[in-house]
């Protein structure tokens, strides 16, 4: 069977869908939720307290619910841009990973569960900006973290 899920590409100003089934495409859309976009339009504060953080949400939703279908059982996510990588190193520094040969996030497919962006989420989401550290985490993300999850 080929490959089926859904790519997302989360940029700066703008996040790409590309739904694909049995390694066909079935849709591709852009929306105005890229982290630099929503950040100014959304998050006056740092970290974004949760009313913000449901605004954006709210936001996401509502343009996401008009063009995603929803996942079948077998689909996964493939996530592309600066906040798929910076979860991915930060996942890797947290892991058994980091005694091996080093990977580059940038090169290789390395699969997250929910459960790990939720987690860095919690950890990340309620520090402010300039005070976000953790291994594998690059500070010039920072500011962007926060509407990238």
């Amino acid at each position: 069977m080929a490959w089926s899920g859904l790519i997302l590409d989360l940029g700066g100003g703008s996040l790409q869908l590309t739904r694909v089934r049995d390694g066909q495409i079935l849709s591709a859309v852009s929306l105005p939720l890229g982290v630099v976009w929503t950040s100014a339009r959304f998050l006056q504060h740092d970290p974004p307290p949760p009313s913000e953080l449901v605004s954006l949400r709210r936001e996401v939703d509502a343009q996401l619910t008009d063009v995603l279908t929803p996942a079948q059982e077998h689909e996964e996510l493939i996530g592309l841009g600066g906040t798929a990588r910076s979860l991915c190193r930060m996942n890797k520094a947290a892991s058994s990973l980091r005694r091996r040969k080093r990977l580059s996030c940038q090169n290789k497919f390395f699969p997250l569960q929910r459960s790990v962006i939720t987690t860095f989420l919690e950890q990340l989401g309620k520090i402010p900006a300039d005070e976000r550290v953790c291994p594998g985490f690059k500070a010039e993300r920072a500011d962007t973290m926060s509407p990238g999850w």
